[in-house]
């Protein structure tokens, strides 16, 4: 065994196992995941289709393998930017033009789509948030918060932790330490021993 091997004594870290990077995996991923505070959620699941009264004829221009496969194309990005943007590109704002004179021009309507080979076909809201397994808050907060061409980033985890130690404290805690006298040793090879000093 090397000397390098015997001085490392650390465990150099795993990001990718850190159990709140493997929660927001699999939440990004629709899989079942269990909160900081313990709550369980459920893996995602497409939901049924809307009814045959539809006047967009929803099942008609979209088969359950095609509604398969979006929902699959949408949950294995893996990444919650990635996936706003594909709701940000398939839901789009209109205002409504039924009233010009009244105020209810000023209010705006959402439009509804799903990508087809050669162009983009408009379905109900129903048939949208069940083929993804989302819910209308989702698309409600990621329309409000697009900024022009782009989807705004994600802000999950860049907040300051509610439990972490103030910088002053902090500060105390490391000049007490310090206030210690200290010895240093040396590591040496395996089988050589060295006499440290009273400190």
């Amino acid at each position: 065994m090397s000397n390098e091997k015997q001085k490392t004594r650390k465990r150099s870290g795993d990001p990718q196992q850190w159990k709140k990077n493997m929660r927001k995996r699999n939440k990004d991923e629709g899989k079942e995941y269990i909160s900081p505070t313990g709550k369980k959620f459920p893996a995602k699941v497409m939901r049924s289709s809307c009814s045959n009264s539809c006047w967009l004829k929803c099942s008609e221009n979209f088969s359950r393998e095609m509604r398969d496969q979006i929902f699959l194309d949408y949950w294995s990005a893996g990444d919650a930017v990635r996936q706003r943007d594909f709701i940000r590109r398939n839901v789009i704002n209109r205002s409504s033009t039924k009233h010009p004179s009244s105020k209810q021009s000023q209010r705006q309507r959402k439009v509804y789509t799903f990508p087809l080979p050669n162009s983009r076909k408009p379905v109900c809201r129903t048939f949208f948030l069940n083929t993804l397994g989302i819910g209308a808050k989702l698309v409600r907060y990621t329309v409000e918060k697009n900024e022009g061409d782009f989807i705004s980033a994600d802000q999950r985890g860049k907040h300051t932790p509610y439990n972490k130690t103030a910088v002053a404290e902090a500060n105390l805690i490391r000049d007490h330490i310090k206030s210690f006298f200290s010895c240093r040793v040396s590591l040496l090879p395996q089988g050589e021993q060295q006499e440290v000093p009273p400190c």
